[in-house]
């Protein structure tokens, strides 16, 4: 990991979540069209999701055992003190030549300037046997951060770089969050 230079006192926490989270949505049920934060190559689809409230979108995955992509509050703001967390729907990972998803994410924050402040790398997407075709499920990297009380403040983007080295592709994903008082 690399460390951080200007939040240093941001204490992260990585998730991995291993279980198989119920009955997953349709690819066709990710955000269309392509925005900065979905995006899809061929039938590959991803959603790069910020919220607030991280547990509940985990425990609203869990519980909706249907079709459909659970709600939950996107976040474009965040007070120090507050905990965020960063996670990735996927649908149709191209499979690896062991037949499973191959794909790693790569998590990066960035101050107002550009600068590098957070950063994990390598983080499985997803680490159980392929879904179903058009399957949508919720990544296994989910990352959570804190901000403390000195952070600086302003505008922060967030980057998900997803490698496929079996597609050999790599679908850049980026949000803006506003760190206040």
């Amino acid at each position: 990991m690399k460390e951080r230079t200007l939040m240093r006192d941001i204490r992260i926490m990585l998730i991995l979540l291993l279980g198989v989270f119920g009955a997953a949505a349709q690819a066709s049920d990710l955000v269309k069209p392509e925005t900065a934060w979905d995006k899809a190559e061929g039938e590959f689809r991803l959603k790069f999701g910020v919220t607030l409230k991280g547990d509940a979108v985990e425990a609203a995955w869990m519980e909706k055992g249907s079709s459909m992509l659970p709600e939950f509050e996107e976040a474009a703001q965040v007070r120090r003190g507050q905990e965020f967390t960063l996670f990735l729907f996927f649908a149709n990972c191209p499979p690896n030549a062991a037949k499973r998803c191959g794909a790693t994410v790569d998590y990066a924050l960035l101050d107002s300037e550009g600068k590098l402040l957070v950063e994990r790398k390598g983080l499985r997407l997803w680490t159980k046997p392929l879904p179903p075709k058009d399957e949508v499920r919720l990544g296994a990297a989910v990352l959570r951060i804190s901000a403390e009380e000195t952070d600086p403040l302003g505008k922060l983007t967030l980057r998900a770089a997803v490698t496929d080295p079996a597609a050999k592709m790599t679908l850049a994903l980026e949000r803006p969050i506003e760190l206040l008082p």
